[in-house]
């Protein structure tokens, strides 16, 4: 049971990477490298980390 676990968390972070990515896709190089003002730093900071 808790191999199983683990594949579904696997396929999962897979699945919201590949969303996250196709998300990220959609913005202009300046949107990317933009700062948020939040407590994350830039976007493309976070996805190259």
């Amino acid at each position: 049971m808790l191999a199983e676990n683990y594949r579904l968390m696997a396929e999962y972070n897979r699945w919201m990477n590949s969303k996250l990515l196709d998300a990220a896709g959609q913005l202009t190089q300046a949107e990317l490298k933009r700062d948020s003002g939040a407590f994350l730093i830039q976007f493309w900071a976070r996805l190259t980390i």
